[in-house]
């Protein structure tokens, strides 16, 4: 993303605005090829040539610049840059998709953390990059979410015609928060879903390229969003007698209050399964596991990095992990955040 389109006067116009307010935030809104990610760069880069020290979260986890996708990330700027994606991030929160559908509470939580982390840094401004789900219901609760969770600011709607009306007319009857119009730029080129991809794969081969393997036993961590590693053990002497009833090949088994997690050699049909009286049961199969994007995660709830699970060895009972963290930080995990993202679609 390289900076070269043109400065609109209303961009001078906010930014002048923006800078003069003791207001901390800046949520930037608009449609897919909007312009966002462009306006928040020149926007950042208008504030470092004034001596601010500008964070950036980037929460457009299908095209991330900080960060892979997949995560929502916070730079900070304390000088110019051509493009967003040269800054490193100061830290990262892992969604887990590339899509905020299906995952608003982790998309509002998530940007919430990294801004408190922003003020942290000291920082003059924050400007949030959000996606371009705006159209329907999700993008409403969604915008509304993050905005009001992080409270009082500045809110840019950049819009063709009137696409974010229904979002920013609640906030600008609110004292609370200074609602700025622009127009999407003519120069904005559209992209197309295999050129999205495309990013994607070329974001995660640059996430992973200088990655190791190790090994995680399973008694070393906790799982977040899987019934997987979440509660007791099952004996050796349950899982045959699950595997005469299923006359399936059990691997390992849990009793938790979620329901009965077996990891089985192959998918076991739902008619098996009711017609022996189990609808408490959660069949996990090794390819559920495979290639499987995960976050690994500390002991103060921060995210180390993304790992993808190469292998489970229920014999060891340890996982295999692929990720380009260092070896003193592999020490440092203590749970790991689950996905239904298989990453070997991308790489």
């Amino acid at each position: 993303m390289t900076i070269s389109m043109e400065v609109l006067n209303e961009w001078l116009e906010v930014k002048d605005k923006i800078f003069a307010s003791h207001l901390k935030s800046v949520f930037v809104l608009g449609g897919t090829d909007s312009g966002k990610t462009t306006f928040v760069a020149w926007l950042a880069n208008q504030g470092v040539k004034q001596g601010k020290v500008i964070g950036i979260i980037d929460a457009d986890v299908g095209q991330s610049d900080i960060g892979p996708p997949t995560t929502i990330g916070l730079g900070i700027m304390r000088e110019e840059v051509d493009e967003l994606s040269l800054i490193e991030p100061v830290s990262l929160y892992f969604v887990g998709d590339i899509s905020p559908e299906g995952h608003l509470v982790d998309m509002v939580v998530g940007t919430k953390k990294l801004f408190d982390k922003a003020l942290e840094n000291k920082v003059d401004k924050v400007i949030i990059d959000t996606t371009g789900l705006v159209q329907n219901r999700i993008g409403q609760v969604l915008k509304f979410g993050k905005i009001k969770n992080i409270g009082s600011g500045h809110i840019v709607a950049i819009q063709r015609k009137n696409e974010i009306e229904h979002i920013i007319k609640h906030f600008e009857v609110l004292s609370d928060y200074m609602v700025h119009r622009i127009p999407a730029s003519s120069q904005v080129r559209v992209i197309s879903k295999e050129e999205r991809a495309n990013l994607r794969n070329k974001r995660f081969e640059s996430y992973f390229k200088n990655s190791s393997e190790f090994e995680l036993h399973f008694s070393k961590i906790i799982t977040v969003n899987t019934p997987f590693l979440s509660g007791q053990k099952l004996p050796n002497s349950r899982l045959d007698k699950y595997e005469k009833e299923l006359d399936e090949i059990v691997l390992y088994g849990e009793l938790t209050n979620q329901g009965l997690p077996l990891i089985v050699s192959d998918r076991i049909s739902r008619d098996r399964i009711f017609s022996r009286k189990r609808d408490d049961m959660i069949q996990i199969t090794l390819d559920n596991f495979k290639n499987i994007l995960v976050g690994l995660i500390d002991e103060k709830d921060d995210l180390l990095g993304l790992g993808i699970i190469e292998d489970m060895d229920f014999k060891k009972e340890c996982m295999r992990i692929k990720t380009p963290i260092p070896i003193d930080s592999v020490k440092k995990v203590k749970s790991i955040k689950f996905s239904e993202f298989h990453i070997f679609r991308y790489l």
